[in-house]
């Protein structure tokens, strides 16, 4: 995505060179037949790695997708990039009505069809559109750059204030609880 718009997509199944369990089958209806003759691994990551240069990762439970590809590359001896933006932890700083933040709940409340779900492109397509209703919150909130939004997402939920004041250290010392007794109270600053 580029400006909000999709300018470019990638997909591919691969061959996982074993059986899928026939949980996976009822959950994603990719069968058997389809990974058998799909592209491996190795053949599929180098367009990948092309496709991905430069971009910055965007998911659902995104540490999820990224734990897996990270393997695969590991086992081709290629690095991946570990960084992207969680749609999860985005929507529980601009969405707090909500109380769980499954990707179909969180989509349904931003009125947002969900369309081929536990298929990638599906949710890739949610996910994105999830995405830009989230941004468009945060520019609301005073969020106009990237790493506005990484500082935003390190701050607790309940922070609010101008984004350009804040800084993580000092708003996690200011918002952080402890316990005494069974009973939490704020953290007195330092003298």
């Amino acid at each position: 995505m580029r400006n909000g718009e999709v300018i470019d997509s990638f997909q591919s199944l691969v061959n996982p060179n074993r059986r899928l369990p026939s949980f996976i089958v009822q959950f994603t209806g990719i069968t058997q037949e389809m990974v058998s003759a799909a592209p491996g691994a190795a053949q599929v990551f180098p367009d990948f790695f092309n496709f991905i240069e430069g971009a910055i990762l965007v998911g659902h439970n995104v540490g999820f997708d990224i734990g897996f590809l990270s393997h695969e590359a590991h086992l081709l001896g290629q690095a991946f990039p570990i960084d992207g933006i969680d749609t999860i932890l985005f929507a529980r700083r601009y969405l707090p009505a909500l109380r769980r933040f499954k990707l179909d709940l969180v989509a349904n409340h931003l009125k947002i069809p969900a369309a081929n779900r536990h298929r990638a492109m599906g949710d890739a397509k949610v996910t994105a559109a999830i995405f830009l209703k989230l941004l468009a919150l945060a520019q609301q909130q005073g969020i106009q750059t990237l790493g506005n939004l990484r500082l935003r997402l390190q701050l607790p939920v309940a922070w609010s204030g101008d984004i350009t004041d804040a800084s993580v250290s000092r708003q996690l010392d200011q918002w952080r609880v402890h316990t005494q007794n069974g009973r939490p109270f704020a953290k007195c600053p330092r003298d």
